[in-house]
């Protein structure tokens, strides 16, 4: 990273961040907070990368310290869906009952909720 940073005009110590869609609130207030864009998207070299997809980042080359605003495989927490599903497998799998502290939902596509 020291390399790409000199290579394009970054400071030593600055932070690099990556944004890929809108946000341009965030990236100006980035800016004025003296981090450094990285213009390139699909570039490994950054400090912080913002996207509107999970899909825009390669999880499997996250290096220690860099920072990204999605979770690989966060659609188990971060859709009803997903959420309810999983907390109905802690009744088999920890004998948990979500509907003590659940609101009760249903998935009218599985035949049994319907």
């Amino acid at each position: 990273m020291v390399t790409w940073k000199k290579r394009n005009g970054c400071g030593y110590n600055q932070k690099v961040f990556i944004v890929k869609g809108g946000y341009h609130e965030l990236r100006r207030t980035l800016v004025e907070k003296g981090w450094f864009e990285n213009e390139d998207v699909f570039s490994q070299y950054y400090d912080l990368r913002w996207t509107t997809q999970t899909c825009d980042i390669d999880y499997g080359h996250i290096k220690t310290g860099q920072i990204v605003n999605h979770f690989n495989n966060n659609h188990h927490l971060t859709s009803k869906y997903g959420l309810a599903r999983r907390l109905k497998t802690l009744i088999v799998s920890h004998g948990i009952d979500i509907d003590k502290f659940y609101p009760r939902s249903f998935d009218l596509g599985d035949q049994v909720d319907f």
